[in-house]
């Protein structure tokens, strides 16, 4: 449990810590209701059977009542009682209410913490880790996560009021608590004992396997076009059905051992009682001090045997999402984060040229994919990189970029010191493979941005996407559909390319851009860019030799180098 404790302690904030000693203060105050509406019912039990109560006619005495008859006396007994309940009920229900908005709103924010380290950071940690993996972690694991917090809250709980109904029935009757108390302690270890190394198990499972799970799930609607081509719907379906029933089997063997206690407490209960009325008769207990001893563990019992259940399942609940703690807490402290200062970010500058240094890549030590490359891009100028596949020119885009960082050397921009977040600010990117969110046309081109209205319709002139916007019903407001589904290929990679341009970069790197486009359409855009020649610098990845003859300079990647062709 310190352990646990320690690792919910690390990621808890300055005020959630607050927030949970109140709770805990809270849930203190809890007990004590829950002992006071036990314990009033000890001087209704003796006026049922002794005609009255000597505890309450002491109390009254003290307050200088001693006018009532007995019937208004066990009016006022009964009123009480029903008040205790009524402000019981109440501050329970307020509690209930805090205990739930503090573990929401703390999945919340776990939630948006984990979101905001994963889009921060750098590009080579999404390279390394699988999306499913991290989506999991968002969705699933911080889930996981809130159950193992409600039942650490939970636990402390039922802990307050077993405590103060314990020390009730230990002050009326010391032996019986004392058996009914070793009976619960032998049934909860053995309980404990013989399924903590299952329990541990399967939540490790459960993890595993809604990590597949997921992972399946997103293969199967990336790929749905392949899958339905090559009719492979019953062979994705298998693979799913099969991964989705072994995490049923698993959470039914945990839902079932989580009933188990319930079902055996009773009887525990019913037994140590029994034992206690053996005893009691043994040694010749008065027949109204039994009547009240049952009568008060009766009582005790309606609270007693959920109260025992709640621990002992919530200790189970713990255990079982241990997993997602142990995770999140990871990614929480340990994995690096890029953080990116809004103020940086938005820094513009008008460079004259960027150098590559000697600058090496390699993803492993066996193989190097740039070696001691010297390149320079002159501002204003329009660069053509070839190469064929594997070369190398998808890990030069991610470097010129900024996506990802050189093993060795270094990018210069003269003039100026090399700013990661600045020099990325620079730069545009129209990758072969466009991203379009599930919104309208004008807001995938405008990308967050501030709407500027005369710079949107000059970038749809130099797109080619005017005419296609004419002839839509709703125009820009159309909505692409999920990956731009709606829309065809070519006007897709359109749109990225209006993107980049609306954005204002100063290089715009081009990667197979009109790989989507027919020839015609291709042409006339290849057109549109070479005219932005001198407003901006532009790299160019194509293996169409047409386009390649339009670019001022012209570089192959091979063998882990770059060479000029067309000098």
């Amino acid at each position: 449990m310190k352990k646990i404790f320690k690792k919910v302690n690390d990621l808890l904030n300055g005020n959630q810590k607050k927030e949970l000693i109140i709770l805990s203060l809270l849930l203190l105050v809890g007990a004590i209701f829950e002992f006071m509406s036990i314990g009033v019912l000890a001087p209704i039990i003796n006026v049922i059977i002794k005609g009255e109560s000597t505890t309450l006619n002491i109390l009254l005495s003290n307050l200088n009542i001693t006018n009532l008859n007995q019937n208004s006396i066990t009016l006022i007994l009964l009123l009480l009682v029903i008040s205790i309940y009524l402000i019981k009920i109440i501050f329970l229900y307020k509690l209930t209410y805090k205990n739930y908005t503090f573990l929401n709103f703390l999945s919340a924010n776990l939630s948006l913490k984990l979101y905001k380290k994963y889009i921060y950071n750098a590009y080579d940690f999404h390279i390394k880790n699988n999306s499913a993996f991290l989506i999991k972690n968002i969705n699933t694991e911080v889930s996981s996560l809130r159950n193992l917090l409600e039942g650490l809250i939970l636990t402390i709980i039922e802990s307050f009021m077993l405590t103060s109904i314990l020390i009730l029935l230990i002050y009326i009757e010391p032996l019986g608590a004392l058996i009914v108390l070793t009976f619960f302690i032998v049934f909860s270890a053995l309980f404990y004992k013989f399924y903590k190394t299952k329990i541990d198990f399967w939540g490790k499972l459960r993890e595993n396997l809604d990590n597949k799970i997921l992972r399946k799930v997103i293969e199967t609607f990336d790929g749905i076009q392949e899958i339905k081509i090559y009719s492979k719907e019953e062979l994705f379906y298998k693979n799913y059905s099969i991964v989705n029933k072994s995490r049923a089997k698993i959470m039914t063997k945990n839902d079932v051992v989580g009933q188990l206690p319930k079902l055996f407490l009773e009887f525990v209960t019913i037994v140590s009682l029994l034992f206690f009325v053996f005893y009691m008769i043994l040694n010749d207990f008065e027949n109204n001090k039994i009547i009240f001893t049952l009568g008060i563990y009766a009582a005790a019992s309606i609270k007693l045997i959920p109260s025992i259940n709640k621990i002992i399942y919530s200790i189970q609940r713990i255990k079982f999402n241990m997993p997602a703690l142990d995770i999140i807490h990871k990614q929480i402290n340990d994995v690096e984060s890029n953080s990116i200062s809004k103020e940086n970010y938005s820094k513009r500058f008008i460079f004259n040229k960027i150098s590559f240094h000697k600058i090496s890549f390699q993803y492993t030590e066996e193989k190097m994919i740039l070696d001691k490359v010297d390149f320079n891009i002159e501002s204003g100028k329009v660069i053509g990189i070839i190469g064929k596949s594997g070369a190398g020119k998808t890990t030069f885009v991610n470097i010129l970029s900024g996506l990802l960082r050189p093993t060795e050397g270094e990018i210069l921009i003269k003039d100026i010191n090399n700013n990661k977040l600045s020099f990325k600010s620079l730069i545009g990117y129209v990758p072969q493979t466009t991203f379009l969110m599930d919104t309208s046309i004008k807001e995938n081109i405008c990308f967050g941005n501030n709407i500027d209205n005369k710079k949107y319709d000059l970038v749809l002139e130099q797109s080619q996407l005017k005419n296609f916007i004419n002839e839509l019903k709703d125009g820009d407001s159309t909505i692409v559909g999920e990956k731009g589904i709606k829309i065809s290929g070519g006007q897709r990679q359109r749109i990225s390319i209006a993107r980049a341009l609306y954005n204002d970069s100063q290089l715009i790197i081009f990667d197979e851009p009109t790989s989507a486009l027919d020839s015609k359409t291709q042409e006339d855009l290849i057109n549109s860019l070479i005219e932005l020649k001198g407003q901006k610098t532009i790299v160019l990845i194509s293996h169409i030799k047409s386009f390649m003859e339009k670019c001022d300079e012209i570089y192959e990647i091979s063998n882990s180098k770059i060479k000029r062709i067309n000098e």
